[in-house]
């Protein structure tokens, strides 16, 4: 097989993506940004930025974390504090209830995305982080727009965004300069520093130190009429820190989409800023922009202002965020990866000049397509339309075990939840065939045992996952969460919690089953496996409604 076939095959060499969790990406901008407060330079908080498996950390630990970074914004000056406006109801929403927010949605899409398993090719990755990044743009520019109105400010300080990248910041320091009247020389005896520093600063982006920050702002305020030390010293900060940001960001998704969210964060913010002057009344003004700082695109409020941004937005793919960033961020996240596959098969066929290459059979090609659309149907929940694209691709491609695999385990899931045994039936003979055309892949396997355990079969289930083919070769997490669910459901609760502790070995953050295993461990009466198992799982992004179920089961396993 040539390097060309083998890069065209419909099963693509995947990882599963090891994105870091909020604790992770608090402490690098902790580090980057110079922050500073003993709160956030304990071993505690230490253990939070390393996500410390053997030592997680409290909910109540973490929102003190989260409460000491915001307090350090509040106190630069930077984010206006709770008590800047009278009267309980002008208080300005607190930063760390936002950053509190983020943080857990952060956890919970980055749990659900490793939860399912998204075959993410590596190259890609930089998309995920993308489309996170862009839904987060939004739901910021929304609360942006109303915290201007709060402070009294115009959406004239938005100015500086467009100096927002290390390569461009020189740029508004120089102006600033420029409209002191002070030449370079000038500069340079007056903060104390060498030419070279200067240079630096005002030519190649570099950042001056919190002293010669506070040295620039005083000099530069005394020869700019109308401008104080305080003001500028918290705007050169600002362009600092958010180039800083900017700068880490690109790392992740490339320079060219961070100069695109910035502008884009821009133009939000003063488009929102106007629709809350025309549209939001004056006699509520004040607790309304409360709610919406504090909530963002979360609060009922900021539905209108969505949709009218949409139908002002030209973009098809931001007009889509849009709509996304009101609703259903998973999906979106998801969805995004999926769709880059979509141009793959236009694109195999144009760089052949329109015809699929010799040794390729057309048959392939035309599966290729149907199962990509029948991913992208299945992440966006319509099922009647993925089983139908899925029955194309296999028409096309009857002996590819990949595609047996995904109609059967989608056939096995619809017919569990419809309690439809035909289809369920349907679906095992589909992963049975899966299993016929590649008999040492393991996932197939694995889905035969889920969909025996899921209907009612969990004696079936376990002597079946005992007896895969041993040149599976390793067993995965997902094998031994599944052969522990079977282990469960026949009340042998000793061998379930070793299943999804073997499961845990393999891959430590799964929230499903550190939810298990934390519930069998209360069970079997080790209540400090329990709370250990059960803090992992909040830690790694299990959300409440996750919580609330098993909370549910536990008080009806009481009573039984």
């Amino acid at each position: 097989m040539t390097g060309e076939e083998s890069e065209e095959r419909i099963i693509e060499s995947t990882v599963l993506p090891r994105f870091p969790t909020s604790g992770q990406i608090m402490g690098i901008l902790i580090v980057k940004l110079g922050l500073k407060h003993p709160a956030l330079r304990s071993r505690t908080a230490r253990r939070y930025f390393a996500a410390d498996l053997e030592h997680l950390v409290k909910d109540s630990t973490k929102e003190k974390i989260i409460e000491a970074f915001a307090e350090v914004l509040t106190d630069s000056g930077l984010i206006a504090s709770d008590d800047a406006m009278e009267g309980e109801s002008n208080r300005k929403p607190g930063l760390a209830r936002t950053l509190q927010r983020h943080a857990d949605h952060w956890d919970l899409v980055r749990s659900f995305v490793r939860r399912r398993r998204m075959a993410v090719p590596e190259e890609d990755i930089p998309k995920v982080w993308e489309a996170y990044v862009r839904l987060a743009v939004i739901d910021l520019a929304i609360r942006v727009a109303a915290h201007l109105h709060l402070s009294g400010s115009s959406p004239d300080s938005l100015d500086l965004l467009a100096y927002a990248t290390r390569a461009n910041r020189g740029d508004f320091l120089n102006q600033k300069r420029q409209r002191s009247g002070l030449t370079l020389e000038d500069l340079t005896q007056m903060v104390d520093v060498d030419d070279h520093t200067v240079d630096g600063w005002m030519y190649h982006g570099a950042r001056p130190s919190n002293d010669n920050l506070y040295r620039l702002a005083r000099v530069l305020a005394d020869n700019i009429d109308e401008a104080n030390a305080p003001g500028i010293r918290l705007e050169l900060q600002a362009l600092y820190w958010i180039s800083d940001v900017a700068e880490l960001l690109a790392e992740h998704i490339g320079y060219e989409s961070v100069h695109d969210v910035i502008r884009q964060l821009r133009r939000f913010a003063e488009e929102t800023y106007h629709i809350i002057e025309d549209h939001f009344s004056v006699r509520d003004r004040i607790s309304d922009l409360a709610v919406l700082a504090d909530l963002g695109v979360g609060a009922r409020l900021a539905h209108p202002l969505l949709s009218t941004l949409i139908e002002r937005e030209e973009d098809d793919e931001w007009r889509e965020d849009l709509r996304s960033t009101g609703i259903d961020w998973i999906r979106r996240v998801v969805s995004v990866n999926l769709r880059l596959h979509l141009p793959e098969a236009d694109h195999l066929v144009e760089k052949k000049d329109g015809r699929t290459i010799e040794d390729r059979d057309a048959g392939d090609f035309e599966a290729y397509v149907h199962y990509r659309r029948f991913q992208e149907l299945r992440v966006q929940g319509k099922l009647q339309e993925a089983l139908a694209e899925a029955q194309l691709a296999v028409r096309y491609a009857p002996l590819n075990p990949t595609i047996h695999y995904a109609l059967g385990s989608l056939k096995a899931s619809v017919g569990t939840w419809r309690d439809d045994e035909t289809l369920v039936k349907d679906g095992l003979d589909a992963l049975w065939k899966a299993v016929t055309l590649e008999p040492d892949w393991l996932l197939p396997w694995t889905a035969i045992g889920e969909t025996l355990q899921w209907n009612g079969m969990p004696s079936e289930a376990v002597e079946h996952l005992r007896n895969v083919n041993p040149k599976c070769g390793p067993l995965d997490s997902h094998y031994h969460s599944v052969l522990g669910a079977a282990y469960w459901k026949l009340e042998k609760l000793p061998e379930a919690l070793m299943e999804f502790e073997a499961s845990l070995e393999l891959d430590a953050e799964e929230t499903s089953a550190l939810l298990a295993a934390s519930e069998l461990a209360l069970l079997l009466g080790d209540h400090e496996k329990h709370k250990r198992y059960f803090r992992r799982a909040r830690h790694f992004g299990a959300d409440e409604g996750t919580l609330a179920i098993w909370e549910l089961l536990r008080e009806l396993g009481k009573r039984t």
